[in-house]
């Protein structure tokens, strides 16, 4: 039987956040719904919390052996019966109107192949700071490049985003190749090839919490790399040219947070060489040559390295 939307909530080992996210799923205002959860082989109680809530629209599905992030969400769709699709984080939760705003969005535009809007950010053990997008952020859904930009740099966040589920399946197959940042991938491809409209909403409906223990954070060095090589897969495809801008400008930036990091971690000549990238990306970028310019400055005895900083204060 077809519902409306389905919500995919992957887990492994977060059963009380997971049971918070499934409930914070159930309790839409938008009621012609299913939540499925994907548990990969959890080691904890997530399969008894999980069945301590009675709704007839939760479906609990464990795998068979444990696999990856992607994996689960595509473990999700399989089973989805809804017309659209969202993906929720066992970690993050909804506000009662995440999935009406989105609905609503979508009855108003057919075209439209995904809806995404603002979210908080919740830091363990603090409350919610809400998303702040970035400058000059508008939200006009005709400017492909403003939002091919948005999914290169997640200001295009997929736990924000509804997907009208027809559309998202043909860039699907492509983007399960880039590994953790199968999102980025995703929400790309749905630009570059054309898939349909992406609208942005205002409303702030979803709140994403942050800690030590994210993908992020623990398979970083993973990720730069995944995003890098992306990136650079989505050029080589040839798109037109603001397309291709809205790339180079993001490689630029990427190999620049890339190079900095290396920095902080004292490998100072593989920092240059991300830097060298960026600056290949975009050559008159002025931030890029300052930080290859300071990748130097570090690297100098602390004696001189005062000598050389303090013309840059006066400047």
């Amino acid at each position: 039987m077809m519902t409306t939307v389905t919500i995919i909530v992957p887990t492994f080992n977060r059963a009380e956040t997971a049971r918070r996210a499934v409930q914070s799923a159930l309790n839409q205002s938008h009621q012609d719904l299913e939540v499925v959860v994907i548990d990969d082989c959890s080691t904890d109680d997530t399969e008894a919390l999980i069945g301590t809530i009675g709704d007839n629209r939760l479906r609990y599905i464990r795998q068979s052996q444990n696999t990856n992030m992607p994996a689960s969400w595509d473990a999700g769709l399989h089973q989805a019966r809804g017309e659209f699709i969202a993906f929720l984080g066992d970690d993050d939760f909804l506000l009662p109107d995440f999935v009406a705003h989105r609905v609503a969005a979508f009855q108003e535009d057919p075209a439209l192949a995904a809806v995404f809007g603002r979210h908080q950010r919740m830091h363990v053990g603090t409350d919610a700071a809400p998303w702040v997008p970035q400058e000059g952020w508008t939200i006009a859904t005709a400017d492909c490049a403003a939002a091919l930009g948005a999914a290169l740099t997640t200001d295009w966040f997929i736990t924000s985003t509804m997907y009208r589920r027809e559309r998202m399946l043909r860039p699907w197959r492509a983007a399960q190749n880039d590994g953790f940042v199968f999102d980025v991938g995703l929400n790309a491809r749905i630009i570059l090839g054309n898939h349909g409209g992406v609208r942005f909403i205002p409303d702030q409906d979803v709140v994403v919490s942050v800690h030590n223990k994210q993908v992020s954070a623990t398979k970083g060095e993973l990720m730069l790399q995944q995003k890098a090589t992306l990136m650079e897969t989505l050029l080589a495809a040839r798109p037109t040219p603001a397309l291709a801008r809205a790339i180079r400008n993001e490689i630029a930036e990427w190999h620049v947070t890339w190079g900095r990091a290396l920095i902080r971690a004292g490998d100072l000549p593989a920092a240059r060489r991300h830097f060298m990238i960026a600056a290949a990306a975009r050559p008159l970028r002025r931030h890029t040559w300052m930080q290859f310019a300071k990748s130097y400055i570090v690297s100098l005895p602390m004696g001189r390295r005062f000598v050389a900083e303090a013309p840059m204060e006066r400047s």
